[in-house]
């Protein structure tokens, strides 16, 4: 049972990497790499993001998961005979395609807000600070509960039926 929370990080950290690569191809400043328990215990990879176009934002965000599925694709078609290792790629993808709170939700939220937060980081770029604040939480309270939201919420529970019922 212990090693299998050792292969967990090795899965964790790909994800992660995933995101450290494409900031480095868009030439993103990369502000910190850390740990935190807040929602949730979790790494993440901050960048300075007004720099950033709303393409390269998702394609940062969603860059982690592309990695952790890749890798579970070539675990899959290896043929690896490792019943944990499945099932820690499985709960990999479950906690990074969650509703409620994962780069998905992230992605979607800057997609459908993507008006303002371009307005915001103008701001930010030219003037050098920002005299006009914007409430990201205020888009997530937009986004729960939404048609999009229920839809993600569908999508992510087959996901799961899927995954588990190997």
């Amino acid at each position: 049972m212990y090693w299998s929370i050792l292969l967990f990080f090795p899965i964790v950290a790909m994800h992660e990497i995933g995101h450290i690569i494409t900031a480095k191809l868009f030439k993103l400043s990369i502000e910190k790499i850390g740990f935190e328990f807040r929602p949730f215990p979790r790494f993440y990879v901050a960048i300075i993001a007004h720099k950033m176009t709303l393409t390269q934002r998702i394609i940062f965000l969603l860059s982690g998961n592309i990695v952790t599925v890749s890798l579970f694709i070539v675990f899959i078609v290896l043929n690896v005979n490792c019943q944990i290792l499945y099932y820690l790629f499985a709960f990999q993808i479950i906690i990074e395609t969650n509703p409620i709170y994962s780069d998905y939700v992230v992605a979607i939220i800057s997609y459908l807000y993507r008006d303002e937060y371009r307005k915001y980081y103008t701001v930010t770029k030219y003037r050098g600070s920002n005299t006009e604040k914007m409430n990201p939480d205020r888009f997530k309270e937009n986004y729960m509960f939404s048609l999009i939201w229920y839809s993600h919420f569908i999508a992510w529970g087959i996901l799961i039926v899927i995954l588990f019922s190997h």
